[in-house]
């Protein structure tokens, strides 16, 4: 039975230099700085909120959808204009794509020849394919060899 790998596939164990530690900190803290920033009106709100129910304040904050919406329209500017830009090159790709003739499949090449490439023996070569996971070589100059992964038995080639 194969251990359960954790999702998602974060590389915990590995030394990182110094400075990408500062850096990463600061970038995520400042990324709450802003978030923070940008709810500020929705923080005090709910701070004004809290206290009220604590009983610690008699002001009920007001409610002003007005106000809100007004906070927000930049935002909701850029998200329509973010839209229409992928809406128009969305729809340069479809056209793209529908106008372009699809280029031919390539002919396939009969196992001597692609042996012939792989600088490989015939034999081999089909002894890999047959071969359902295959670890493979790429070494100088492009001559390849395969071989099955640990625990698995090999096919020949």
């Amino acid at each position: 039975m194969t251990p359960i790998t954790p999702w998602p596939p974060l590389i915990t164990s590995a030394i990182q230099p110094r400075w990408m530690v500062w850096r990463d900190g600061l970038l995520t803290l400042s990324m709450w700085l802003l978030l923070a920033l940008l709810c500020r009106h929705a923080l005090l709100t709910l701070g004004a909120e809290i206290l009220l129910a604590a009983g610690l304040s008699d002001e009920v904050p007001p409610l002003d959808f007005r106000e809100h919406w007004r906070r927000m329209q930049p935002y909701w500017t850029m998200v329509g204009l973010l839209l229409l830009w992928l809406m128009i090159w969305g729809s340069v790709w479809v056209l793209r794509r529908r106008l372009t003739k699809p280029a031919p499949m390539p002919q396939p090449l009969d196992t001597a020849t692609e042996a012939l490439r792989h600088e490989a023996a015939p034999e081999a070569l089909l002894a890999w394919r047959e071969m359902p996971v295959a670890i493979v070589h790429v070494e100088h100059g492009g001559r390849m060899r395969a071989e099955p992964p640990a625990g698995q038995k090999a096919s020949g080639g």
